[in-house]
Order: C-alpha cells, then structure tokens, then sequence
C-alpha cells in the first residue's frame, strides 16, 4: 500500500529524497509503465513532464515497491534519462509506451522516438477532416494503441518495429541486447566481431578469443584472427576451441584440422612448460592434464595415423596410450607396452571385450617367448574364441620359450583337446610331439589313452607316426600301447615283457582270434619260466598259477618244453592229473555229440525215404484256382510230359490243395512281381529260352526224362535236368502262387 510505502520515510527524515522536474503547473503530465508479461512487474517506465520525456529502468521485486530499499533511487531507477523537448515546438499531447518506441501525440502529428537512440525516427500527420485529438490509449491485453478525438478512435500500427533494433543497441554498445534482437546469423556474427574487436583493443584477449571464436560469417576472417592471436597461445588454443565446438557437424574436413592443430598446440604448450617450468612443476603437470582432457573428448576428430605420428615426434609415450587406447587402436598399445616389457599389462588388454582374434594370433609369440605361463593362463581364459591351429606358429618357438615355454604349450594344448573337444590333427600331431619331446611317459600315456582316441574309438593321430617318435625316444610303454592300437599283438606283447608281463598279458589277450590270443599267451609263458632261473618249486607253483591266469587256454602240456631237462616230473603230477582229467571229460563229451550226430543222420535218411513216396491225389474234374477250367481238360487225361503253351509245365499242383494250369500258375507268378523286378525278368527269361528249345511233339507216352532213365543214361539225365523248362518249372512249383510265403 502507499502507506507502507511511505512509512520508512516517516521514520528516517534522511530517507526522504526524491527527484523533481522542472515544468509549469498545469501540465498534463502522463506517467506509463511497461511489463514483459501479464502479471510481471513493470521494467521499464516513461514520464511525458513539461521539462520532456523522462523515461529509464525500474528495479522492482517480485513484493513490490515497497520493498526496495527506500530512499536510494539509485536501486529503483535505474539508467534513467530526460529527453527534452525542443522550446520551438509545443509540448506533445499524449505519450504511448511501446517495446522499443515512444509514440507522441502533436495537434497535428503522431512522432515515433526510439527508446534506444532518443530520436525521432517518423512522423505522420494527422487527417485534416478530423476533430482536434485528445489523447493515446493503450489496450492492455492487445497492447493496441488507440488515438481518441471527441468523435472518433483511431488505432495506431507500428509495422517491422524490430528492424534495426539490433543496429542501435550495438551502436549504443549494449550487445547483450544486440544480440538478443538480430534477426539472422549474419548480424549476431556481426555483433560478436564486434564485440570481440572492442575485447581486444581493451587488452582482454581471453574474451576475445573466446567472441571470435563463435564468428563464422561476418569478417574478420578465420586466418587474420589466428594471425591476430598468434604472439598469444593461450587465446590462440582458446580460439580454436571454441571455433571446434561451433563448427557443425557435415563440416569433418575442418574439424579434423582445427582438432589437429589443437593438438599440435597443446603439445608444444605442454613442452614449453617442461622446458622452462620442468617436468615436475605444475604447471607442466596441468599442461599435460589438459592435453589429456582433450584427447579424450576429441578423440572422434582426430585422423589416428596423423595424431600418433604427431605424438610421436614429441616423445610423448603415455599420451600414445592414450590416445590408441580411446579410439581402440589395441595394436599400438600392445606394440607400446611389449616395448616397455610391460606383459601384464599387453595380456589384461587381449583380454578386454571386442578384441579381433587376429590380434592375438599376432602377438601370441612374443607374449609366450617372454611370458609363457601368463601366456597360457590368458590363453585358456580367452580359448573358446581363438583357433588353436593358427596359434602353432607362436607355440612352436622352443628357441625362445625354452623347455618352461614348451610345458606350457603342452597344458594349453591339453585344455584344448580335453576341455574344448578339439579333434583338429594340426593340435593333436602338435601335442603329440610335444609330449614325445617332454620324455614324461605317463603323461605321454594319459594322453594317447585319453583323448588321442576319437569318439569312434579311432586314434585322431597316425599312430604310426606316434611310434615312430616314441621309439626313437625309448618309450617302451608307449611304444608297446602303440604296437596293440595298430594290431601288432605280438610285437606289443614282446615290448610289454620288457616293461612289465602284466602289462603284456593285457596286451596277449587283446587278440580276437584264439589261437592267436594261446600263441601270445605262450610268449608270455615262455618268458615267466624262462625267468625262473632255479626251477625250483616255488617257480613250478608260480608256473601253474600262470596257467590258471590264462583261463583254460594253455596245457601244462604246452608250457612243458620252457622247464629246464632235470626238473622232475613229480613237481607237475597234480597238474598233470588235472589235465588227463580235463582230457578225459572232453573224449566223453564228444562221444555223446557223435551218438546224437548218428541218431540225428538214422532220422534224416528216414524222412528222405518218406518223402520218396509222397503222393498228392487230384480229382479228375479239378478245376485251375485261377480260370475254373479242369486242370486235366475235357477228358481228364494228362499224356506224360506233356507242357504248356506258355513253356511251363502243363499242371502244377501244390500240397496246399490248389492246382494250376501251367499258364495260370505263370501268370499269378509274374502278378506277384513289379515289371521291373529281377525275379520277374529272371522268370521271363527262363520262359522265353524255353519255348525256343520246346522240342517237337513225340509219339506215344514216354518223356524224354523217362527215356534217360530206361536207358540209364544219367548224363543224359542230369543235362535234362538243366534245361530251361525245367528251372521253369523248379521256380514255379517252389510256392503256391495264392499261400505261398511270397504272398504273406
């Protein structure tokens, strides 16, 4: 309230100060407010006083006025100014408050005056036909101006106010504003240039820098500036930066270059700061730190090749990392860090997410020359993703991974063909070698057992290949594992007694055959009794032990012959009782299988003597199963040897009761077979041949088959029984036709 106003000037009378404008009582003064927004204190103020138009700044809170500091105008007011009126023109009217304008009200005239250069910038005069003007009226909520006479309202238009807006606050100095109202790039750049030009020649080059850095149309151009900060670095990296981050984004071409130049800048900057500063001070540390920071976030817009070069001819080794570590140049970091022997450190790099496989077949060698355990450590870790087979050429280096090297070759090796499956022959020929060359035999063993056999149960390597090696190294027990995988018992056998005959009985029954598995076993007899150089009894015992172990293969006969002449024969009664004994079970047994076999022959003979006389008894009017015709014909008589026209025989008939026709029962035959079946173009044949050898028709009753018997001529017999006609037959009468198996 007023009140409120006014009650700290009640109270301090040295508070009570004001600013008074000389003019005539009785002037119609007008006092106009300007607000930003409904509902926002006003900003800006203008007092139409007969002294002029005194107008400036409000600084009002958001409680307002009565909260300002009373008495001090100076936080009330703010840049205020009085424009006065010219003493050769009567005082205007009326007043109107716009944005950048004040419009004034004459008897004859409206006058615009700008706000910001005080002067007036038009004028229109006012219609004759019109009644004397009284005033200006503001709408508050179109903030429309309105001129108002006696009789008539007249609005006032203001059209493009902005234009030029920025020209005068920039000849005013205000940039900020001058910015704020350009209405293109081209006069921002303008104001900038400007603004960075007056920076300049105040001596803040750091600020100018920066101005000039965010101008890309309006001169000056980019090289008479960098000219311009070239005798200061600092505002020169300044500059640049900031340029970098202004330049858009299709512009690649420039940006690599001012990142690149940047770069170069900040190196040499850094430098200057070892050299003058040395390394240890901090300045050189904050030289560094910056160029760091900046390698980092621009590592996008800078050529690699160009950028590691450039770091190169510096020296600068960590900043080379760095850098080939931001944009994943794996490559130069390993070549850098295998340089400082830093191995560690090159293998927790493989290790990371996203590294080629072709990176590690590359410095797998030096890794294991220098570090075989770590080495092969990493390997296992990362081993699901990486080909063994293009890692030999690094795991076969002994000249510089030494016998250490070539153990750790052998435990990555075995992870790959025990863990990973791996069947590839490269590994295992590879591993094989190795293992060979280590001399262990029992891991050489393990492995050759293990999983040097396919899952077929078939060796992944040459075995062949394997005892060779193995026997150039004396291995024996490989050697002889080696001679039973490639069915060579009895050299396995021979080269197991060396070692160990346990080892070689294992081997002696291995063989399929059993006279092969008694003559292995006696290579194994020989040797345990010819070991026993007393002959004495316990030697016997341990002799008819080992006859035991064979399971009934070998005789105390067979092994007989190995005992020395002067052992006596009564250290082998009991086992030779037990052998007439064993000898004579086995004459009982084959005199019963000789009594079944005969009684088996007398039942045999019986049966063909039954057959012999087998006789099947057809009615005089059977008809053909297939056609229903009497099988013997119309007067039921069937002459001897008598065929059919189809070659066949004239009638078949089977034991199952059916009869045929010789045609028919051809006929039937042939449905029971696809046109393109053996067994129908077998029969087909048969019938063809046939009916071409079908002799003429004889006289009288008697076959030729009969005729061969009269006359007892088997040759002659046994020729008839190979013709066509009667293999026809033979195929025809095996299976009835209609319950035959064939059918079921």
């Amino acid at each position: 309230t007023l009140e409120a106003c006014l009650k700290p000037y009640a109270a301090k009378p040295d508070l009570q100060t004001c600013i008074e404008l000389p003019g005539e009582s009785g002037f119609q003064s007008e006092l106009h407010l300007s607000r930003p927004g409904p509902g926002c204190p006003a900003t800006q103020f203008a007092w139409l006083a007969p002294a002029g138009l005194y107008h400036g700044k409000l600084e009002l809170e958001d409680g307002g006025a009565g909260e300002a500091a009373p008495g001090n105008e100076q936080a009330l007011v703010t840049e205020h100014t009085l424009v006065p009126f010219s003493p050769e023109v009567p005082p205007p009217l009326s007043m109107a408050l716009t944005e950048h304008h004040f419009i004034l009200l004459y008897e004859d005239r409206v006058a615009l005056v700008s706000r910001i250069s005080e002067a007036e910038v038009g004028c229109v005069a006012l219609p004759g036909d019109e009644s004397p003007p009284l005033g200006l009226v503001v709408d508050p909520e179109s903030e429309v101006v309105f001129l108002f006479t006696e009789d008539s309202l007249l609005e006032v238009s203001l059209q493009d106010e902005q234009v030029g807006i920025w020209r005068l606050y920039l000849l005013k100095g205000d940039h900020a504003n001058a910015l704020q109202h350009c209405p293109t790039d081209v006069e921002k750049d303008r104001v900038l240039a400007h603004q960075a030009d007056e920076a300049y020649a105040r001596g803040k080059l750091r600020q100018a820098a920066t101005l000039y850095g965010k101008v890309r149309t309006a001169p000056p151009s980019f090289e008479s500036i960098a000219l311009k900060l070239s005798d200061h670095p600092s505002a020169l990296r300044l500059f640049l930066q900031t340029r970098l981050v202004a330049t858009p984004s299709n512009m690649p071409a420039q940006i690599t270059m001012l990142a690149t130049w940047l770069t170069e800048l900040l190196l040499d900057h850094a430098n200057q700061a070892a050299l003058v500063a040395g390394e240890t001070s901090g300045e050189y540390s904050d030289a560094r730190k910056e160029l760091h920071t900046f390698l980092k976030s621009h590592a996008a817009k800078l050529d690699p090749g160009t950028t590691l070069q450039l770091l190169g001819s510096y020296g600068c080794t960590e900043e080379i990392v760095l850098f080939a570590e931001v944009v994943g140049d794996i490559v130069t970091v390993l070549q850098h860090l295998l340089v400082q022997g830093d191995h560690d450190q090159a293998l927790r790099v493989l290790t990371r997410p996203g590294v080629p496989a072709e990176v590690w077949y590359e410095y797998a060698a030096p890794l294991m020359a220098a570090a075989p355990e770590s080495t092969v450590d990493t390997l296992i870790v990362c081993a699901r993703h990486l080909d063994p087979v293009k890692l030999v050429s690094a795991l076969l280096r002994p000249e510089d991974s030494g016998a250490d090297g070539r153990r750790h070759t052998i435990r990555y090796l075995e992870h790959c063909v025990r863990v990973l499956g791996s069947r590839d022959e490269t590994v295992h020929y590879l591993l094989l070698s190795l293992l060979v060359e280590h001399g262990d035999e029992d891991l050489l063993m393990r492995y050759l057992a293990g999983p040097g056999m396919g899952t077929e149960g078939l060796p992944v390597f040459d075995p062949n290949f394997a005892l060779r090696q193995c026997y150039q190294r004396g291995l024996k027990r490989a050697c002889a594992y080696l001679y039973g995988l490639l069915g060579m018992h009895e050299d396995a056998v021979r080269a197991a007694l060396k070692i160990d005959v346990e080892l070689a009985k294992s081997f002696a029954e291995k063989a399929e055959e059993e006279e092969d598995r008694k003559k292995l076993w006696l290579l194994v007899a020989e040797h345990v009794i010819m070991g026993d150089k007393e002959g004495s009894q316990s030697g016997i015992r341990r002799a008819i032990s080992f006859l035991e172990e064979t399971g009934g293969l070998l005789k105390i006969e067979d092994v007989l012959p190995f005992f020395p002449d002067f052992v006596f024969i009564d250290d082998f009664r009991e086992a030779i009782c037990q052998s007439l004994e064993e000898y004579n079970g086995q004459i009982d047994t084959l005199k019963k299988e000789m009594e079944e076999a005969t009684q088996g022959a007398k039942v045999l003979r019986m049966d063909i003597a039954a057959l012999a006389d087998r006789r099947v008894a057809v009615a005089e009017d059977e008809p053909c199963a297939r056609c229903g015709v009497p099988v013997f014909g119309a007067g039921g008589k069937l002459r001897a040897g008598e065929r059919d026209s189809s070659g066949a025989a004239a009638v078949f008939v089977f034991p199952c009761g059916h009869a045929f026709h010789g045609r028919c029962c051809l006929k039937e035959y042939l449905c029971l077979y696809a046109e393109s079946s053996p067994s129908r173009r077998a029969i087909e044949a048969l019938q063809e041949e046939a009916l071409r050898q079908q002799p003429a028709p004889r006289r009288g009753s008697v076959s030729p088959e009969e005729e061969a018997h009269a006359s007892g001529d088997e040759s002659g017999l046994e020729a008839q029984q190979q013709t066509p006609a009667v293999q026809l037959d033979t195929a025809l009468g095996e299976q009835c036709p209609y319950c035959g198996e064939r059918v079921v």
